[in-house]
C-alpha cells in the first residue's frame, strides 16, 4: 500500500519519534509532503490540499491547545495523528 502523508510541522519534534509515526514498523512505500503550519495549521492544510491528496495527515509540534486533531478530521476527512514538540 503507498501511504502518502501530508505533514504539518510547528515546531521540532524528536527525530526517531517522527520517523515512527510518518513510517511505523513495517516500512512501505511512503510519501511525505511536508508545510509549515506557520500561525494558522488549518489554512496551511487547505492549501497543501490543492497540490497533494494525503492518506493522513501528520501535525508535529503544533499547539495543543484545543482539539486541533478533531478540527482537521472533522474539516478534510482524514485521519490525524499528533506528534507533541520535543
Amino acid at each position: 500500500m503507498h501511504d502518502r502523508v501530508l505533514l504539518v510541522s510547528g515546531a521540532p519534534v524528536s527525530a526517531p519519534r517522527l520517523d515512527r509515526v510518518l513510517y511505523g514498523p513495517l516500512r512501505g512505500l511512503t510519501t511525505v509532503f511536508a508545510v509549515s503550519a506557520e500561525t494558522d495549521p488549518l489554512a496551511a492544510i487547505e492549501r497543501a490540499l490543492r497540490m497533494f491528496s494525503p492518506t493522513r495527515i501528520v501535525l508535529a509540534g503544533t499547539d495543543g491547545t484545543g482539539d486541533l486533531t478533531g478540527e482537521v478530521e472533522d474539516r478534510f476527512g482524514r485521519p490525524v495523528m499528533c506528534v507533541a514538540a520535543s
